[in-house]
Formats: structure tokens, sequence, C-alpha cells
């Protein structure tokens, strides 16, 4: 294999930034931020859990943090980390997923993400874990198959 200048080997895992899959709704309900239960509402669509584990004691927003709450690794609810109508939301140290609630209409538009500022929204993409190897140059007498040029 050969490398150039600009070519490095393991750069990084592939993050994506929206962590809402809207694929995944439970719809006419949302989460109840006092208790982090399901409660049937037609104007809510649920957001099924989202992973928040790699934020722990960190930070997480969406463009709409309306009735949330966060679960810890066997689903349970962790009192008193709810919350309703805030910008953004301080992830518990034993955080391992959250739910959202959204207005239904809003799912093309939902985003949810690290931090606390909302950014411009980005499709929601399946997460990859992988290695990015930009500009890979493996020479034709390298190979097994020839190369179609």
């Amino acid at each position: 294999m050969v490398f150039d200048n600009s070519t490095y080997f393991i750069s990084h895992l592939k993050k994506k930034k929206n962590r809402f899959d809207k694929t995944t709704m439970v719809l006419g309900k949302y989460i109840d931020e006092n208790y982090g239960t399901e409660q049937a509402n037609a104007i809510y669509n649920a957001t099924a859990p989202i992973r928040v584990d790699d934020l722990q004691g960190g930070f997480i927003t969406a463009n709409s943090m309306l009735h949330g709450a966060f679960y810890d690794v066997n689903g349970d609810f962790i009192p008193l980390s709810g919350f309703n109508e805030v910008q953004f939301a301080d992830v518990p140290l034993n955080a391992h997923t959250m739910r959202l609630s959204l207005f239904v209409g809003d799912e093309n538009a939902f985003q949810v993400e690290a931090g606390k500022f909302a950014t411009v929204f980005e499709e929601y993409e399946v997460p990859e874990d992988g290695i990015f190897i930009p500009k890979l140059i493996i020479p034709k007498e390298n190979t097994q198959n020839e190369i179609a040029t």
C-alpha cells in the first residue's frame, strides 16, 4: 500500500449528528416528564429510546425539547431527570437512553444532538462504526484481481 502526504491511516469513527430516527416513533403518545411513562395524546408522537450513554455528564438538545426523560441501562426512569420546554438538558451520569415528545407533523424536521444549541437540521442516518481511510492507494501488483482502467 502506498500513501501520499495527505493520507493517514485510521482517521476517526464516523459519527452522525442527528440521533432521532423517525421510523421508530410511537404515534399518539408523549413522554410524561414526571414518571418517564408514555401517555396518550393525539397531538404528540414519542421517540423510541435514543442512546445517550456517550454523553453522560454532558448536554443534549433538540430543536424542540418537549416532555422528555432519561433512563438507565435497564430502561428504568431516572427520578428527577424529566424536563419540559427547555433549550437543552443535562445528561445524568447513569443515563443510557432518553425519550422525547414531538408534535405530530414535526418529525420531518426534528433533530436530537449533542450540545447546548440546536444546529442546522440534518436527516437521520443509521450510525456506522468503522474506519475512514481517505486516499487509500493499493498498487496493482499488490492485488489478486485485475484493476479495471
